[in-house]
């Protein structure tokens, strides 16, 4: 949208007064503009996308987003949250848990048959935005758990969503703020474990090699 903004990092593990007084729910992502403070992902998207909350009243595109945060709970139990003593069996699972979910995307998208590359059809919409971030993180579970790689590579039995994928890839906004899977392992490896751990910069060094991103910063 070529909007001016500027973006401010935080500790989330020891997050500064300043911020607890903006939000005192301590939730991120977080918007301010003009004195009006916007929390939540979608909320915030919805806000600078100039469009109401109850724009998204198409109740397939909230089932979709509900499900896609459904997976991402799932898949930070895979990575580790709350999970130190997991078992193969139940990482299993949860994968194919995962999948069932992915096989509802998938569902949907077929649906558009006029044009179902994306959920939007020719463009992408709010609603493939909202879903990418999972996208982007299950092909690092292959490299968390390398004994179990065939059971974790999950896009791939889902032929029109691995085609979605790619489509998404070539979005600009996905060109310049995407990280790749090793990047994505390393850092949630550690921080599964504790956050206290957790190297917050290594992310920003990583996406400064990208020189989209660089140039959508300055």
């Amino acid at each position: 949208k070529d909007l001016h903004f500027s973006v401010v990092n935080i500790n989330l593990t020891s997050k500064p007064a300043w911020f607890l007084n903006l939000n005192p729910a301590g939730s991120v992502p977080v918007v301010e503009y003009k004195g009006e403070v916007v929390t939540g992902s979608l909320e915030a998207s919805l806000f600078l996308d100039q469009k109401p909350l109850d724009s998204v009243q198409d109740e397939k595109a909230q089932k979709i987003i509900g499900k896609s945060s459904e997976a991402f709970d799932i898949l930070y139990k895979i990575i580790g949250f709350g999970e130190e003593n997991q078992t193969p069996k139940e990482r299993k699972q949860r994968i194919q848990d995962i999948s069932d979910i992915l096989a509802f995307f998938e569902y949907e998208l077929l649906l558009k048959e006029k044009d179902p590359t994306f959920f939007g059809g020719e463009r992408p919409n709010m609603t493939d935005l909202m879903i990418w971030p999972l996208f982007e993180r299950l092909p690092m579970l292959p490299i968390l758990y390398p004994e179990e790689k065939e059971d974790l590579r999950i896009i791939s039995r889902h032929r029109t969503m691995s085609h979605w994928v790619e489509n998404m890839k070539n979005i600009s906004a996905v060109k310049r703020y995407s990280l790749k899977p090793e990047t994505l392992a390393k850092f949630y490896k550690v921080f599964a474990k504790d956050r206290k751990l957790a190297d917050y910069d290594f992310i920003f060094r990583e996406l400064s090699k990208n020189q989209k991103y660089l140039e959508d910063i300055k």
